[in-house]
């Protein structure tokens, strides 16, 4: 079955283990991404950046996400902090 997958911090350390884990367990889902993209150049100890694994990457802050943006999608996965600034 194909789904629709979002992970939200996916170009942070621990997302882009997710997103490594979620391509090989289901690699006929699309992988979306949602991340504000901060640390993008500081990338280390790879040969593939991170959201070269996903179908479609996003770029943008979680406080202004519009949740009416991921209504048709089926699996929503969160995880980082969320803080205020």
């Amino acid at each position: 079955m194909n789904h629709e997958i979002v992970v939200t911090g996916n170009m942070g350390y621990v997302g882009a283990s997710v997103v490594q884990h979620l391509r090989a367990s289901f690699p006929e889902s699309t992988l979306i991404g949602f991340d504000i993209g901060y640390f993008g150049s500081c990338v280390t100890g790879t040969d593939v950046l991170p959201e070269c694994r996903l179908d479609v990457q996003y770029f943008g802050d979680m406080r202004n996400f519009d949740p009416a943006a991921a209504c048709t999608v089926q699996q929503k996965i969160a995880h980082g902090p969320r803080s205020p600034r």
